[in-house]
């Protein structure tokens, strides 16, 4: 399950994340996504955070959950058309065959290796045959803790790969790049786009 003190953290700073993940939000891989799927009609937005990028869904598509299990995040989503917004976990959804497309930006990152497992596993079913799956996640091989208290477990390219392909999916397009953490910290990324076959 999601880590408390992870979540404890941006119950906390719902402002400051929003400001922070809203300057950081181009919508290029969200466009990505949507180009990627043949027809989308709904999406899943897991570990939606601040929501930017389930509001800018919600004006393409015509149907987004947006789930969280930051209650604080979710809350200011309730208002928009367009988008059910939900506090809970990946883990204990029940839904299959259901989602076009599942958005994953760096958020399953906070769960136990064995978790992100089980949430691939999860996010397979309920996506609709051909549905399309981003996930964004950190890459390295250590587990950590930040200086703010957040767990993150990072993941190698070649493990992560054999790993939701197993599950199921292909993977259709794999980049890691550098950027800057919440902390201003230079970090590696991994931008992974895969279909449920």
């Amino acid at each position: 399950m999601y880590d408390k003190k992870t979540i404890n953290f941006y119950d906390k700073n719902v402002a400051k994340y929003s400001d922070w993940s809203k300057s950081n939000s181009s919508f290029k891989l969200e466009s990505k996504l949507l180009s990627l799927i043949h027809e989308t009609n709904s999406i899943i937005d897991i570990g939606c955070g601040a929501g930017h990028s389930s509001i800018w869904f919600s004006e393409k598509v015509g149907s987004v959950m947006a789930l969280d299990p930051s209650s604080k995040m979710i809350k200011r989503l309730k208002t928009f058309p367009n988008l059910k917004a939900v506090a809970g976990s990946i883990l204990s959804l029940k839904i299959k065959n259901e989602f076009d497309g599942a958005w994953a930006s760096f958020s399953l990152q906070h769960l136990m290796k064995e978790d992100q497992k089980k949430a691939y596993a999860v996010i397979y079913e309920m996506l609709k045959e051909k549905g399309i799956f981003y996930l964004g996640i950190h890459k390295g091989k250590n587990s950590y803790r930040d200086n703010l208290g957040r767990l993150y477990v990072p993941r190698e390219k070649q493990e992560l790969s054999q790993e939701l392909e197993k599950i199921g999916f292909s993977i259709k397009d794999i980049s890691i790049r550098k950027s800057l953490s919440f902390e201003k910290k230079l970090i590696e990324i991994m931008h992974i786009f895969c279909q449920k076959i």
